[in-house]
């Protein structure tokens, strides 16, 4: 079985060194994973203090132990609140002036898209293709598929989180201790191409990151393979990809609308049909 670490650093950290417990378990493992980051270069940004040449230390520090890096939107809070309610104009401009902050920071290929919080529109999947992105992970669901929405069809992969999120379990009052045991079982469920387990960062949350040691050595123990999320796209057959329909589902506790993997999409499927479950 194989798992991919998808590691999300949300706009609720506001010191570097919190990621640095996280970076040296990951490295005791020997472990990569892909990392989302936000490039903002504005006051309103509170990552890594606002200040720039600590983000550019910090994605030359990831890439140094091998790990992958992509982007998140630039202001994560108000993405979740609006990015439903966004047109297609107006995504497109928050997309791109994330997308080209990083490209200044960074120097490198094209990054990566995170939809924070799994929170998108239908118009985000046909950007990421226009973008040319190597993929994007912004869904909940099973296994890799090309997205098809009510904005159109994209062939940026969508690789989608597969395991249910740790504050997920704390949210539902399972104690923080159990939690791994948790995610564990669910883990076991057989998927084609392994499974991807997300964790947010916020804060600090030291005790997030004991809950992935225990999973790091629950599933080393039973002889799983580790990789990132673009490893996973490049172990996929594209010609034989499938098309899935993103559905909105109602998240945690009914309160948020979260971008789902949906029907597989044929000749006969309508995306823009109400009994398809796509967003729009």
């Amino acid at each position: 079985m194989r798992v991919a670490l998808k590691i999300d650093l949300h706009s609720g950290v506001d010191n570097p060194d919190a990621v640095i417990p996280l970076l040296h378990l990951l490295d005791q493992y020997e472990v990569r994973a892909t990392f989302f980051v936000a490039p903002g270069s504005r006051p309103r940004w509170p990552v890594w203090r606002r200040d720039r040449g600590q983000l550019h230390d910090l994605v030359d520090r990831l890439r140094g132990q091998g790990h992958e890096v992509g982007v998140t939107p630039e202001n994560i809070p108000l993405w979740k609140k609006r990015i439903l309610e966004m047109d297609a104009q107006k995504t497109a401009v928050s997309m791109s002036r994330t997308i080209e902050r990083f490209e200044t920071l960074d120097g490198g290929d094209r990054p990566a898209w995170c939809s924070p919080g799994h929170r998108m529109n239908a118009d985000v999947p046909a950007l990421e293709e226009r973008f040319g992105l190597p993929f994007a992970s912004d869904t909940r669901g099973l296994f890799p598929f090309f997205p098809v929405t009510a904005a159109g069809a994209s062939t940026c992969v969508q690789v989608p989180t597969t395991l249910p999120l740790i504050r997920e379990f704390i949210d539902q009052g399972a104690p923080s201790g159990d939690v791994h045991q948790h995610i564990f079982m669910e883990s076991q469920k057989p998927l084609p191409e392994g499974h991807v387990f997300t964790l947010e960062i916020e804060n600090e949350q030291q005790s997030h990151v004991e809950i992935l040691e225990k999973l790091i050595i629950m599933w080393r123990g039973a002889h799983w393979t580790f990789s990132t999320l673009g490893e996973v796209v490049k172990r996929l057959d594209l010609e034989r990809l499938p098309r899935h329909a993103i559905g909105l589902h109602g998240g945690q506790g009914g309160n948020a609308r979260i971008a789902v993997q949906g029907p597989p999409v044929n000749a006969e499927y309508n995306v823009e049909s109400n009994e398809s479950g796509s967003e729009q």
